[in-house]
């Protein structure tokens, strides 16, 4: 058939869809000897559109699928929606729309655009986290996991919008307001929901050992888990009260001129009550948001009346309260060594506090011998520390701390999973029975865009019996952070239909862990932190095994146009379906996976590289339409013209480097590099080679079957025309024969005073001598040296020239 990707990928595709051809079996229709695959893409949020980073995504993880299949493995690889979150319950506000309507409307468009690529998921495993089929899991996970004790409620500072009387998330403060609306945005305490992550940080930092990741993933994650050694040390007040901070620097205490609280502090809060300046101050702090309060350079404070006593000179220290120390990380308060830290320099200098020096050593904030220290003098900053805990008895001991907090989930939003939990005037919080489950999200409700949650609006829901006591009661109206759907997903794609618990083990047991992940780097914290804390919480229930969910990790780069990411807001998207409908999906996947290796940005400067791609695909398509397919088998090495040989071992030398960068690489852009240098091998062979056809018909289904995971449509139409019959994607990948990755003869270009005269076939083991007599011989050469005197003859290394000088 002629090149006509714009009718014939959609033909193919539903050929494929009726054949099932993309099926991973269950587990028990595995056999022991069976080799399993999965592989997986970081689930899309369903927005509306996908775009050219979604494609380059899939495409790049479809390679690896279709190349694992045709290698012999079982091979999962499936797709979903995240599809809670902000988007659907603003899109319901702007446009009175529901959003479950708007979710379902935006998966069945991106959907179709996915599988106009041609991308090999097994959409019998689909899931939409929406919906209660799903959602009810999470609300199982939090009963189970408030059984264990790894679920507890506490007081946590939200963004509160009085305008709108709710709480906004981080995205939806933008200087301190609503970014919708522009009202004000304070911080504020409210008890919450949190799953106790804590209990797994060293887990958490010692798995990284097994992980064949990015070295900078895990350098994020270790700096946001963030584990400090050190020493918790109780600072008596003046009113009598104590104040407990972590340093990890104790060998510097005698350093201390001041003491910092956070606004939120119960101490600060009481000193407030009856300070006017103090109070003022706080409501200032509490105006900004806590990515402001940790990275801005300005650091505020108000001195307190409060005090705090040293513990080793009895002065008395002046406390502040301070932008930049938070309730919820430390202790809420820090002992401030100007002389010896860099933040509080800054701070001492700008109130005008003293600034003692008390370590010697070539960098001021680095450890060193003690100075100014009384009976610490001259000690080294490791053994002060040890000297002062035992000097502080009780007051002071070493400890670790991290910078990684319990997980809070609770969200005062509408468009996610409800929390299973019922607030009962006798009982108190009580969990929902595990049969009730699962709590559905009510439909009668108000999306007003103002007041709490649209939750409180339905009377279906908040009104309920107690599960403890049988006596009314209210649900609770928070729902959970939408990363709690996207923690364990992969596991519910291995059984998406089962009804009584989230997956099967035997599932779980024969497909994971993840042998390859894709997906940005910008989730390599709280995604992935949250993913490996929810599987060692599934290990820990005895639903799965191994303690980390992803063997390997791959982050690809964005596609940017013009040097800037695409997005509606620069006006520089490119539609893939635009691309497809001129060009055909196999052009736009080559493009995608031969622009750059697969971690580096795509910069789209055109349609310079799709034009490339397909005059590569048509040029392929017309070598097969001009061969006549034959049965005729390979003759034996030595039957073979130099010709011959050399196509061959340019195939196998191809097949061999292809094979290594899809199996162990993943080098996706050497594939169609490698390609395109073997067609040109493909097109030099001469059309009067007495063995062109069985040759050549070897090297076209060798090429067809490497070419299949990357333009999966072309290879199956150009398989067809080389007269097979079944699908290419199922065929087995090509077997590289050592006889052909070494050729035994090569050929020598001959130069004469620079210019190319002639060319020879010597053997690939000739020596230098060799060469420089074969090529004196060379008859179109020496045609050129007749009745000249030959002054050198060169072999360059490599020897596959010999150049000649003669006078």
């Amino acid at each position: 058939m002629p090149f006509d990707p714009l009718h014939q990928e959609s033909q193919i595709q539903r050929r494929w869809m009726e054949a099932q051809a993309f099926r991973a079996p269950r587990a028990s229709e595995l056999k022991p000897s069976d080799r399993t695959f999965y592989m997986l893409v970081m689930l899309p949020y369903p927005s509306g559109r996908i775009h050219m980073g979604h494609v380059r995504n899939y495409t790049l993880g479809d390679v690896v699928a279709r190349f694992r299949r045709m290698r012999g493995d079982k091979v999962m690889n499936p797709l979903g929606w995240d599809s809670f979150g902000m988007p659907a319950e603003n899109a319901a506000i702007k446009n009175g729309i529901h959003p479950a309507i708007w979710t379902r409307a935006n998966i069945q468009e991106m959907k179709g655009q996915i599988q106009k690529m041609g991308i090999s998921y097994d959409w019998d495993r689909e899931i939409a986290t929406f919906l209660p089929e799903y959602y009810r899991w999470n609300q199982w996970f939090f009963l189970k996991m408030w059984e264990r004790g790894d679920v507890f409620r506490a007081l946590r500072n939200v963004n509160w919008c009085e305008a709108l009387g709710t709480v906004l998330a981080n995205e939806q403060v933008v200087d301190g307001k609503d970014e919708r609306t522009g009202h004000p945005v304070v911080q504020k305490a409210l008890e919450q929901y949190f799953f106790a992550i804590t209990k797994y940080a060293d887990e958490l930092l010692d798995g990284h050992a097994q992980l064949d990741w990015p070295e900078n993933v895990k350098a994020m994650q270790r700096h946001w888990i963030g584990k400090s050694e050190g020493a918790r040390l109780t600072f008596d007040l003046a009113d009598g009260e104590q104040v407990t901070v972590f340093t990890t620097r104790l060998d510097t205490l005698c350093g201390v001129t001041f003491m910092a609280l956070s606004t939120e502090h119960p101490f600060i809060l009481k000193a407030a009550e009856s300070d006017p300046g103090l109070k003022a101050f706080c409501a200032q702090v509490a105006a900004m948001s806590r990515e402001d309060r940790l990275m801005s350079d300005i650091k505020l404070g108000f001195r307190s009346k409060l005090e705090a006593i040293h513990p080793f000179t009895g002065e008395r220290i002046p406390i502040f309260a301070a932008n930049y120390v938070l309730m919820d990380y430390g202790t809420g308060a820090v002992m401030g060594v100007p002389a010896h830290d860099e933040r509080d320099h800054e701070f001492a200098e700008k109130y005008g506090l003293p600034i003692p020096k008390v370590i010697e050593s070539e960098n001021p904030w680095e450890p060193g011998i003690l100075v100014n220290s009384g009976e610490f003098d001259g000690l080294t900053s490791e053994a002060a520390v040890d000297a002062m805990v035992e000097r502080l008895g009780g007051r002071a001991e070493k400890a670790i701390t991290f910078k990684l907090k319990d997980w809070g989930l609770s969200r005062q939003r509408y468009w996610g999973t409800p929390i299973p939990t019922v607030h009962c005037p006798d009982c108190g919080v009580v969990p929902e029975k595990e049969e009730n489950l699962p709590i559905r999200l009510p439909e009668d409700v108000a999306f007003a865009g103002v007041g709490a949650s649209p939750l409180l609006t339905s009377p279906t829901f908040l009104d309920c019996p107690c599960p403890r006591c049988g006596r009314p009661a209210r649900r609770e109206t928070d729902t959970m952070d939408t990363f709690v759907d996207s923690s364990w997903y992969w596991m519910r794609y291995l059984d998406p239909r089962n009804e009584t618990l989230p997956f099967a083990k035997a599932e779980a047991d024969a497909w994971s862990p993840v042998d390859l992940y894709i997906g940005g780097i910008e989730h390599a914290t709280m995604h992935l932190i949250y993913a490996r804390y929810f599987h060692k919480i599934m290990r820990d229930l005895g639903l799965a095994s191994g303690d980390e969910p992803f063997k390997k990790l791959i982050c690809q780069g964005m596609v940017l146009k013009d040097g800037f990411k695409m997005s509606k807001s620069k006006g520089n998207i490119v539609d893939p379906d635009e691309v497809i409908a001129k060009y055909g999906a196999d052009a736009l996947r080559l493009f995608m996976i031969f622009a750059a290796p697969i971690e580096k940005e795509i910069d789209w400067t055109g349609f310079e590289g799709i034009d490339g791609a397909t005059r590569f695909l048509r040029r392929i398509t017309r070598m097969v339409e001009e061969h006549a397919p034959t049965r005729e088998p390979l003759p034996p090495k030595d039957q073979l013209t130099a010709e011959e040989k050399t196509l061959l071992v340019k195939l196998h030398q191809t097949l061999h480097k292809v094979t290594d960068d899809l199996d162990h690489r993943y080098q996706f852009n050497t594939l169609v590099s490698s390609l395109m240098e073997t067609s040109n091998a493909l097109a030099d062979l001469p059309a009067g080679a007495p063995h062109r056809g069985p040759v050549l018909q070897h090297a076209l289904e060798v090429f067809t079957l490497m070419l299949s995971p990357a333009a999966p449509h072309l290879a199956e139409q150009l398989w067809a025309t080389l007269g097979h019959e079944g699908f290419c994607m199922h065929a087995a990948w090509p077997s590289v024969d050592p006889a052909w990755l070494s050729a035994d003869e090569v050929t020598v270009v001959v130069q004469v005073n620079g210019k190319v005269r002639g060319r020879i076939l010597v053997a690939a083991s000739a020596t230098e001598d060799e060469r420089r007599a074969a090529a004196l011989a060379c008859p179109e050469a020496l045609h050129h040296m007749e009745g000249k005197e030959v002054v050198k003859v060169v072999v360059p290394p490599g020897g596959k020239l010999v150049s000649i000088v003669v006078k």
